[in-house]
């Protein structure tokens, strides 16, 4: 059945409108939502766990002993600290001996006089919601470390940017106090997610259980998923040293294979909403536009057919021409 004139024209319009608002929505999502939405978020919490074998000084008979530890990092986001550009969150580092009579509590800590007791750390960090980095806090975020507001973070703390670069950055240490810079040393796979792996190596004199004066290494490795800046896996082979060469602790910690589990499933999950926002929402808009231009032509192009003169009938009068 023929479309009558008026039928196509306002067919006609309301494609074109449709046409128009796919185009602009597509690049509007591209260009001006996905950048807003794409954020280190406001709220959450993640908790990851490591483990490692290494040694440890035992205070009584001055030997070393072989021990397994643990270290739980909870990093729990800060709404009502944070704005719209700048992520405040709260990180919370345990580490203890493995043991039958080890009795932590939920967040992986043992009492600071537990004889399972290695350390503990606390920190308000804020970050730029965007590139991951520490901002400089004027007194309105309450950054510490330890409670001690008069150490800066600096560079990166326990994210990396969204959209993550082959390229160095600068890392935050905590036992160090201080940031060091992490250089980028090639691809990965882990669980058949794309990453990348860097590397920081650093040494920094500290007080040892706060109290003796010796040194500290750390050769940190971290492999990252770089569209969400995700960590999904993190190895650190550490040693405290007293003056005079007398290990105090060393050892490695390692991302549990649950932890590196779950990492990438949530790296992959974040993978997919970025990549919605970013490509297939507005690439699925532009189709649709693209898709409508020819309908719209022929709708505007297209002429009803017109009917066929009918023959005179006998009986009817035809007016001949007039020589």
């Amino acid at each position: 059945m023929a479309l009558s004139p008026r039928t196509r024209k306002v067919l006609a319009l309301t494609l074109t409108g449709l046409s128009a608002a796919a185009f602009v929505g597509a690049a509007l999502i591209k260009w001006e939502v996905a950048p807003r939405l794409i954020k280190i978020p406001q709220t959450g919490s993640t908790t990851t766990v490591s483990e490692g074998a290494g040694q440890a000084l035992d205070v009584k008979s001055g030997q070393l002993v072989p021990i397994r530890a643990r270290a739980t990092l909870t990093v729990t986001a800060l709404p009502k600290e944070s704005t719209s550009n700048v992520t405040v969150a709260a990180a919370i580092t345990c580490i203890y001996v493995l043991t039958p009579d080890a009795k932590p509590s939920a967040q992986g800590c043992v009492p600071a006089d537990d004889p399972n007791f290695v350390a503990a750390t606390s920190e308000q960090i804020a970050m730029d919601r965007k590139t991951g980095e520490s901002v400089h806090d004027d007194g309105r975020y309450g950054t510490n470390v330890n409670k001690d507001k008069a150490i800066p973070h600096v560079g990166l703390t326990y994210t990396f940017p969204i959209g993550t670069k082959k390229h160095d950055y600068t890392l935050f240490d905590p036992t160090a106090g201080q940031a060091y810079p992490i250089r980028y040393l090639g691809t990965d796979k882990i669980r058949g997610l794309h990453v990348y792996r860097f590397e920081q190596q650093l040494s920094a004199k500290i007080k040892i259980q706060n109290t003796l004066p010796g040194s500290y290494t750390n050769t940190h490795t971290v492999w990252v998923e770089p569209v969400t800046g995700s960590i999904v896996r993190d190895r650190q082979v550490v040693a405290e040293t007293l003056d005079g060469g007398q290990l105090a602790l060393g050892g490695t910690l390692d991302f549990t294979p649950a932890t590196v589990a779950k990492a990438v499933h949530d790296a992959k999950s974040m993978k997919d909403e970025i990549g919605l926002l970013r490509f297939w929402l507005p690439l699925g808009l532009l189709l649709l536009g693209v898709v409508l231009v020819p309908v719209i032509v022929l709708l505007v192009r297209v002429r009803p057919a017109t009917m066929p003169e009918q023959p005179a009938q006998s009986g009817d009068q035809v007016q001949l021409p007039v020589p």
